[in-house]
Protein backbone atom coordinates (compact mmCIF):
# COMPACT_ATOMS: atom_id res chain seq x y z
CA UNK A 1 0.00 0.00 0.00
CA UNK A 2 1.26 3.51 -0.82
CA UNK A 3 2.53 5.65 2.05
CA UNK A 4 2.08 9.37 2.67
CA UNK A 5 3.87 11.35 5.39
CA UNK A 6 2.68 14.43 7.22
CA UNK A 7 4.60 16.61 9.65
CA UNK A 8 1.50 17.00 11.82
CA UNK A 9 0.60 15.14 15.00
CA UNK A 10 -2.77 13.64 14.10
CA UNK A 11 -5.81 12.99 16.28
CA UNK A 12 -7.12 9.45 16.75
CA UNK A 13 -9.25 9.80 13.62
CA UNK A 14 -10.51 12.54 11.33
CA UNK A 15 -9.71 14.31 8.08
CA UNK A 16 -6.52 15.91 6.81
CA UNK A 17 -5.97 18.38 3.97
CA UNK A 18 -2.64 18.23 2.16
CA UNK A 19 -1.05 21.00 0.08
CA UNK A 20 -0.12 21.30 -3.61
CA UNK A 21 3.28 19.56 -3.40
CA UNK A 22 1.93 16.38 -1.82
CA UNK A 23 -1.16 16.53 -4.05
CA UNK A 24 1.07 16.54 -7.12
CA UNK A 25 3.05 13.59 -5.72
CA UNK A 26 -0.11 11.61 -5.00
CA UNK A 27 -1.78 12.27 -8.36
CA UNK A 28 1.13 12.25 -10.78
CA UNK A 29 3.69 9.97 -9.10
CA UNK A 30 1.61 7.50 -7.09
CA UNK A 31 -1.35 7.75 -9.53
CA UNK A 32 -3.87 7.84 -6.69
CA UNK A 33 -7.51 8.62 -7.33
CA UNK A 34 -10.60 9.38 -5.30
CA UNK A 35 -11.28 6.35 -3.12
CA UNK A 36 -7.68 5.10 -3.15
CA UNK A 37 -6.52 3.56 0.13
CA UNK A 38 -3.16 4.59 1.57
CA UNK A 39 -1.10 4.41 4.76
CA UNK A 40 -0.73 7.80 6.45
CA UNK A 41 2.19 8.43 8.82
CA UNK A 42 2.17 11.37 11.22
CA UNK A 43 5.03 13.28 12.88
CA UNK A 44 5.23 10.83 15.79
CA UNK A 45 5.55 7.79 13.51
CA UNK A 46 2.01 6.51 14.08
CA UNK A 47 0.45 4.79 11.08
CA UNK A 48 -3.16 5.27 9.96
CA UNK A 49 -5.27 3.63 7.28
CA UNK A 50 -6.65 6.45 5.13
CA UNK A 51 -8.77 7.07 2.04
CA UNK A 52 -8.52 9.82 -0.57
CA UNK A 53 -11.82 11.68 -0.31
CA UNK A 54 -11.26 14.37 -2.93
CA UNK A 55 -8.78 16.48 -4.87
CA UNK A 56 -9.52 20.18 -5.01
CA UNK A 57 -9.78 21.81 -8.47
CA UNK A 58 -6.45 22.82 -9.95
CA UNK A 59 -4.45 20.35 -7.84
CA UNK A 60 -4.23 22.75 -4.89
CA UNK A 61 -5.06 20.23 -2.20
CA UNK A 62 -6.17 16.75 -1.20
CA UNK A 63 -8.56 15.70 1.55
CA UNK A 64 -7.92 12.41 3.32
CA UNK A 65 -10.09 10.60 5.84
CA UNK A 66 -8.28 8.37 8.33
CA UNK A 67 -9.17 6.00 11.14
CA UNK A 68 -7.51 5.02 14.41
CA UNK A 69 -3.74 4.37 14.35
CA UNK A 70 -2.57 0.79 13.90
CA UNK A 71 -0.33 -0.93 16.41
CA UNK A 72 3.40 -0.75 15.61
CA UNK A 73 5.21 -3.99 14.88
CA UNK A 74 8.71 -5.18 14.14
CA UNK A 75 12.05 -5.13 15.92
CA UNK A 76 12.71 -2.36 18.42
CA UNK A 77 15.77 -0.34 17.45
CA UNK A 78 17.88 1.78 19.80
CA UNK A 79 17.51 5.54 19.69
CA UNK A 80 20.67 6.57 17.83
CA UNK A 81 21.93 10.15 17.64
CA UNK A 82 24.53 10.93 14.99
CA UNK A 83 26.85 13.89 15.53
CA UNK A 84 27.65 14.41 11.85
CA UNK A 85 30.43 16.87 11.15
CA UNK A 86 29.42 19.14 8.27
CA UNK A 87 30.38 17.96 4.80
CA UNK A 88 30.07 19.58 1.40
CA UNK A 89 26.43 19.94 0.35
CA UNK A 90 25.93 16.80 -1.76
CA UNK A 91 27.92 14.56 0.58
CA UNK A 92 26.02 15.84 3.61
CA UNK A 93 22.73 15.18 1.86
CA UNK A 94 23.84 11.67 0.94
CA UNK A 95 24.79 10.93 4.55
CA UNK A 96 21.50 12.29 5.89
CA UNK A 97 19.45 10.29 3.36
CA UNK A 98 21.18 7.02 4.20
CA UNK A 99 21.07 7.60 7.95
CA UNK A 100 17.34 8.29 7.70
CA UNK A 101 16.84 5.05 5.75
CA UNK A 102 18.75 3.10 8.39
CA UNK A 103 16.55 4.37 11.21
CA UNK A 104 18.62 6.76 13.33
CA UNK A 105 16.63 8.94 15.72
CA UNK A 106 18.47 12.26 15.49
CA UNK A 107 21.08 13.90 13.27
CA UNK A 108 23.10 16.81 14.63
CA UNK A 109 25.20 18.74 12.09
CA UNK A 110 28.45 19.61 13.84
CA UNK A 111 31.20 22.13 13.10
CA UNK A 112 34.69 20.75 13.62
CA UNK A 113 38.06 22.33 12.90
CA UNK A 114 38.36 20.65 9.51
CA UNK A 115 34.77 21.25 8.46
CA UNK A 116 35.03 23.00 5.10
CA UNK A 117 31.43 24.24 4.76
CA UNK A 118 30.23 27.11 6.92
CA UNK A 119 26.51 27.85 6.86
CA UNK A 120 25.54 31.49 7.18
CA UNK A 121 23.02 32.13 9.96
CA UNK A 122 20.44 33.51 7.53
CA UNK A 123 20.73 30.36 5.39
CA UNK A 124 20.42 27.86 8.25
CA UNK A 125 16.59 27.53 8.20
CA UNK A 126 16.61 26.82 4.45
CA UNK A 127 19.34 24.21 4.84
CA UNK A 128 17.52 22.47 7.70
CA UNK A 129 14.30 22.47 5.65
CA UNK A 130 16.21 20.88 2.77
CA UNK A 131 17.63 18.17 5.05
CA UNK A 132 14.17 17.43 6.47
CA UNK A 133 12.75 17.09 2.97
CA UNK A 134 15.49 14.58 2.16
CA UNK A 135 14.54 12.62 5.29
CA UNK A 136 10.89 12.56 4.21
CA UNK A 137 11.89 11.20 0.80
CA UNK A 138 14.04 8.54 2.50
CA UNK A 139 11.10 7.47 4.66
CA UNK A 140 8.87 6.99 1.64
CA UNK A 141 11.49 4.74 0.07
CA UNK A 142 12.52 2.75 3.14
CA UNK A 143 9.19 2.02 4.81
CA UNK A 144 10.37 3.59 8.05
CA UNK A 145 7.65 5.19 10.16
CA UNK A 146 9.21 7.96 12.25
CA UNK A 147 10.97 11.06 10.95
CA UNK A 148 14.48 11.60 12.35
CA UNK A 149 15.03 14.86 14.15
CA UNK A 150 17.39 17.32 12.45
CA UNK A 151 19.01 19.75 14.86
CA UNK A 152 20.48 23.15 14.03
CA UNK A 153 24.25 23.07 13.37
CA UNK A 154 26.39 23.53 16.46
CA UNK A 155 30.01 23.50 17.55
CA UNK A 156 31.58 20.11 18.26
CA UNK A 157 32.64 20.99 21.79
CA UNK A 158 29.06 22.01 22.65
CA UNK A 159 27.47 18.96 21.02
CA UNK A 160 29.62 16.37 22.81
CA UNK A 161 28.15 16.82 26.30
CA UNK A 162 24.65 17.85 25.17
CA UNK A 163 23.93 14.69 23.19
CA UNK A 164 25.90 12.11 25.16
CA UNK A 165 23.61 9.12 25.72
CA UNK A 166 25.36 7.77 28.78
CA UNK A 167 24.93 4.25 27.39
CA UNK A 168 26.86 3.71 24.15
CA UNK A 169 28.84 6.76 23.03
CA UNK A 170 31.34 6.22 20.22
CA UNK A 171 33.63 8.44 18.18
CA UNK A 172 35.03 7.08 14.92
CA UNK A 173 38.67 8.12 14.60
CA UNK A 174 41.32 6.86 12.20
CA UNK A 175 43.96 7.41 14.88
CA UNK A 176 42.47 4.61 16.98
CA UNK A 177 44.28 1.39 16.04
CA UNK A 178 43.31 -1.10 18.74
CA UNK A 179 39.63 -0.74 19.66
CA UNK A 180 37.31 -2.10 16.97
CA UNK A 181 33.81 -0.66 16.73
CA UNK A 182 32.40 -4.02 15.64
CA UNK A 183 33.91 -6.04 18.50
CA UNK A 184 32.87 -3.45 21.08
CA UNK A 185 29.28 -3.19 19.86
CA UNK A 186 28.62 -6.90 19.40
CA UNK A 187 30.05 -7.72 22.83
CA UNK A 188 28.07 -4.95 24.57
CA UNK A 189 25.01 -5.76 26.64
CA UNK A 190 21.64 -4.67 25.26
CA UNK A 191 21.15 -0.90 25.08
CA UNK A 192 18.35 1.50 24.16
CA UNK A 193 20.30 4.69 23.40
CA UNK A 194 23.51 5.49 21.58
CA UNK A 195 25.39 8.50 20.23
CA UNK A 196 28.03 8.31 17.51
CA UNK A 197 30.42 11.00 16.30
CA UNK A 198 31.60 11.10 12.69
CA UNK A 199 34.40 13.47 11.73
CA UNK A 200 34.56 15.78 8.69
CA UNK A 201 36.50 15.29 5.47
CA UNK A 202 40.07 15.00 6.70
CA UNK A 203 38.93 13.51 10.00
CA UNK A 204 38.89 14.76 13.56
CA UNK A 205 42.00 16.52 14.75
CA UNK A 206 43.80 14.87 17.63
CA UNK A 207 42.70 17.46 20.17
CA UNK A 208 39.07 16.91 19.11
CA UNK A 209 39.44 13.16 19.52
CA UNK A 210 40.94 13.76 22.98
CA UNK A 211 38.02 16.07 23.85
CA UNK A 212 35.55 13.40 22.76
CA UNK A 213 37.33 10.81 24.91
CA UNK A 214 37.38 13.14 27.91
CA UNK A 215 33.64 13.78 27.40
CA UNK A 216 33.00 10.04 27.78
CA UNK A 217 33.03 8.87 24.16
CA UNK A 218 34.93 5.70 23.29
CA UNK A 219 37.28 6.15 20.33
CA UNK A 220 36.81 3.31 17.86
CA UNK A 221 38.26 2.09 14.59
CA UNK A 222 36.15 1.12 11.58
CA UNK A 223 38.88 -1.09 10.14
CA UNK A 224 42.17 -0.73 8.31
CA UNK A 225 40.79 1.35 5.42
CA UNK A 226 40.29 5.11 5.55
CA UNK A 227 36.60 5.71 4.84
CA UNK A 228 34.89 8.80 3.51
CA UNK A 229 32.88 10.55 6.22
CA UNK A 230 29.54 9.70 4.61
CA UNK A 231 30.61 6.03 4.36
CA UNK A 232 31.84 5.98 7.95
CA UNK A 233 28.51 7.38 9.16
CA UNK A 234 26.54 4.58 7.49
CA UNK A 235 29.01 1.91 8.61
CA UNK A 236 28.99 2.88 12.28
CA UNK A 237 25.25 3.54 12.45
CA UNK A 238 24.61 0.14 10.86
CA UNK A 239 26.85 -1.57 13.40
CA UNK A 240 25.03 0.09 16.30
CA UNK A 241 21.57 -0.77 14.98
CA UNK A 242 22.47 -4.34 13.98
CA UNK A 243 24.35 -4.84 17.22
CA UNK A 244 21.21 -4.08 19.22
CA UNK A 245 19.11 -6.50 17.13
CA UNK A 246 21.78 -9.17 17.61
CA UNK A 247 21.96 -8.57 21.34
Amino acid sequence: MKRILTDRNLAESGTLTLGPEQTNYMKNVLRLRKGSRILLLDATGRQFSAEVRCFTPGGKGTTLAYGAPSDPSGATLPSVTVLMCLLKAKKMEQAIRQLAELGVHRIVPVLAQRSVPRIRADKTPDRIARWRKICAEALRQSGRRDMPEIEAPMQLYDALPEFKSGSVDLAAWEGEKERSAASLIFSHEAFTDATILIGPEGGLKEDEAVAASEAGYTLVSLGPNILRSETAAVALASLVLLGQISN
